[in-house]
């Protein structure tokens, strides 16, 4: 079936994009980037977890995942027990909580954290998405603003933003903040721009042509056709997603390709 071969291009646990808080709506990515790109947060055994994954890329925790999270979230609960002032391991506590959804837990340690860290970029935007999570709407804007002041070029900073008004019907809105973005990647605004449409009920023919529009403009970014496919997933238009989604991956392996050749290029120069 053409509906399954696309729901597992576009990740079992994530179809919509929308994750389980609502994270990753906006660029329709969800776990499909997290997994090309082979970083993995579940996989940290002895490093201490940094503020450095998106809540929309969370897939569903197994039940070994979650054992393990637990186990070395106890390990850091211990060490900050025993030396208060440790800021690496209140980021790491903090980041598991996170993680494994006991964003309760979390909201305090994170708020010591953005005390502790202050330009820290990442303490924020993690604060903001807890913040949302916990329906503290408010608060979150706040977070997710100083993170955007603080790394205006960084994609995941708006995307939450955008993701926090428009989760607000206030789809003009995102649209207007999304014009003071110009620390983005034209690609990164278009994406962001896509997405807006995308959750727009009445801008079905608007989020099609900003699509095909980055398809146009930026055909060497694998995300563009991702981005597309999960839309037209969403739009059970399965044919055209599973092409989408095949086109993404045959992109993504050629720029790897030209990439490969180019360092080899330049090892054998020297």
């Amino acid at each position: 079936c053409v509906c399954v071969q696309v729901d597992k291009a576009l990740g079992d646990d994530d179809k919509d994009g929308s994750g389980a808080g609502g994270f990753g709506a906006l660029l329709g990515l969800g776990v499909v980037l997290f997994y090309l790109s082979g970083s993995n947060p579940y996989s940290v055994k002895t490093e201490a977890p940094k503020l450095n994954f998106n809540q929309g890329a969370r897939p569903e925790l197994t039940l070994k995942e979650r054992e393990g999270l637990k186990e070395l979230l106890r390990q850091y609960e211990r060490r900050r027990t025993s030396a208060p002032g440790d800021t690496e391991a209140l980021e790491a506590s903090a980041v598991l909580y996170t993680k494994l959804g006991n964003f309760d837990q979390a909201a305090p340690l994170l708020t010591s954290l953005a005390e502790k860290k202050p330009q820290d970029p990442s303490v924020w935007r993690v604060k903001a998405e807890v913040e949302f999570e916990l329906d503290e709407y408010d608060a979150c804007e706040k977070s997710y603003l100083k993170a955007i002041s603080l790394a205006p070029g960084e994609i995941d900073n708006w995307e939450g933003y955008l993701n926090l008004l428009t989760s607000e019907d206030d789809f003009e809105g995102a649209l207007e903040a999304l014009k003071k973005a110009d620390k983005l990647l034209p690609q990164d605004r278009g994406l962001l721009k896509a997405g807006v449409y995308a959750q727009w009920d009445g801008h079905t023919v608007d989020a099609e042509e900003a699509y095909d529009s980055l398809i146009d403009n930026f055909p060497e970014d694998y995300r563009v056709y991702f981005a597309k496919g999960a839309w037209l997933n969403k739009q059970e238009r399965y044919n055209e997603a599973n092409k989408m989604v095949a086109r993404a991956k045959q992109v993504k392996d050629l720029i790897q390709r030209i990439a490969e050749q180019t360092s080899a290029a330049a090892s054998d120069s020297k």
